[in-house]
């Protein structure tokens, strides 16, 4: 949210309804607490929240928090009209500049959640059971400059509560505000355990240039860089970190397949990707283009690896290599290099370094009728190296590959017969 100096002066959901609503569910059958109810007026501008009594927990699985926002200090986009975002008085909750996943964990469980929001572009809200299975979820539209908050409820069941709630949108662009939560009672209204650690997601980072095997002096480079999650859970954020040459390159722009993604941060030589919580099996690609300054040095090579973050750990990509070059030339394929054993065996090694550290690697030749033979498999080391040793190769022309199975990279050698002579 953008500073804006601002008075709160408009209309907003009340409070008392909702309380209202509470007493009457409350007097009900069932084994369910007194709400908690927060509309967050008296929090510290900037003060992170952790916990409103010690069940209704705010995290997010990241190395950022929630944080109490205060109209009055003259700092947010806020309250409408003065600003954009609607607030019912002067209190509310965000996630601070850089983070745009929230998550509310309900030890013990929860039979409902409410909440009001404000947001610049669509959020989405979504309920889990203790087991991470999905309960519900709500979608709300851009809000924004419309003078009010719109309220989600989710709600669980005795057999299946709420076990905490999770908050997706833009970094920057979104706020929460009148919570309220009935909680489940247990023996004697003491809290249950806290809900299981999720299971760790497991991020792969890969990235090509185009053109991929040299560049002219003032031509446009793409560089295009693919997340996949590969682990059994959600990844609550990601970072990714691309180095760049800045004497050789200059960041035109950036683009991206889902609008939570964005540059954080621009520094001398490398910049910085941040993006929302990623799926498991979920796919995101970010697509940098730059200029080829004219001054960059002919023959000059630019290579790089970049690093992704998550809350459960971090991996790096192949390594894109290309030449600065009088020509630009492209390729679907990576260099793959061949070499003798030794002088007496007729093994040969294949050998590429343009994968993903650690990945499975499978090899293969084929032959000028299109049969293809096995040549095994093995695994790329923590610089991207693969070796595959094949004994006995047919003769005449053939073509030799290593394929990464994770990246989907293939490294292609054609052995085409020598010409003959007197």
């Amino acid at each position: 949210m953008a500073p804006r100096t601002s008075h709160p002066t408009f209309e907003r959901i009340s409070l008392l309804l909702l309380l209202a609503l509470f007493v009457v569910w409350a007097a009900a059958p069932g084994a369910y607490a007194s709400p908690v109810v927060n509309n967050f007026e008296g929090g510290s501008d900037g003060a992170p929240v952790t916990s409103t009594d010690g069940r209704v927990v705010f995290a997010t699985d990241a190395d950022a928090s929630w944080r109490y926002g205060d109209v009055r200090t003259g700092d947010y986009d806020a309250p409408y009209p003065s600003g954009g975002f609607a607030v019912d008085g002067t209190g509310f909750v965000w996630m601070g500049p850089d983070q745009g996943a929230g998550r509310v964990n309900f030890v013990g469980g929860a039979r409902s959640f409410t909440a009001s929001f404000s947001t610049a572009t669509e959020l989405t809200v979504t309920a889990f059971a203790a087991d991470h299975t999905e309960i519900g979820r709500r979608s709300i539209p851009a809000n924004i400059d419309m003078g009010r908050l719109d309220s989600v409820s989710l709600t669980g069941t005795p057999e299946r509560p709420l076990s905490y709630v999770t908050i997706i949108g833009r970094p920057r662009g979104w706020l929460m505000d009148n919570l309220a939560v009935e909680l489940v009672s247990g023996p004697e209204d003491a809290p249950a355990a806290a809900p299981p650690p999720l299971p760790p997601a497991n991020l792969l980072i890969t990235q090509r240039y185009t053109p991929s095997v040299s560049v002219r002096q003032g031509d446009v480079l793409t560089h295009t860089l693919i997340a996949t999650n590969r682990g059994q859970g959600r990844a609550a954020w990601l970072s990714l970190r691309v180095p760049f040459d800045t004497e050789t390159l200059v960041l035109l722009d950036a683009s991206f397949s889902r609008p939570d993604l964005w540059v954080s941060d621009v520094a001398r030589d490398t910049l910085t990707v941040r993006g929302g919580a990623l799926q498991r099996g979920e796919m995101i690609t970010t697509t940098l283009r730059f200029h080829v300054r004219d001054t960059a040095a002919l023959g000059s090579a630019i290579s790089q690896r970049t690093t992704v973050k998550w809350p459960d750990g971090n991996a790096r990509s192949n390594r894109s290599a290309i030449v600065v070059s009088s020509t630009s030339l492209d390729s679907a394929n990576a260099l793959l290099t061949l070499r003798s054993h030794n002088e007496q065996s007729e093994t040969v090694i294949l050998e590429s370094n343009a994968f993903v550290p650690g990945e499975p690697v499978s090899g293969w030749y084929t032959t000028a009728d299109g049969a293809s033979t096995s040549i095994g498999q093995g695994q790329s080391d923590s610089e991207g190296v693969a070796v595959l040793p094949v004994s006995n190769l047919p003769s005449g022309p053939l073509v030799l590959v290593l394929h990464g199975q994770w990246s989907g990279i293939s490294a292609v050698h054609r052995m085409l017969p020598a010409l003959g002579g007197p």
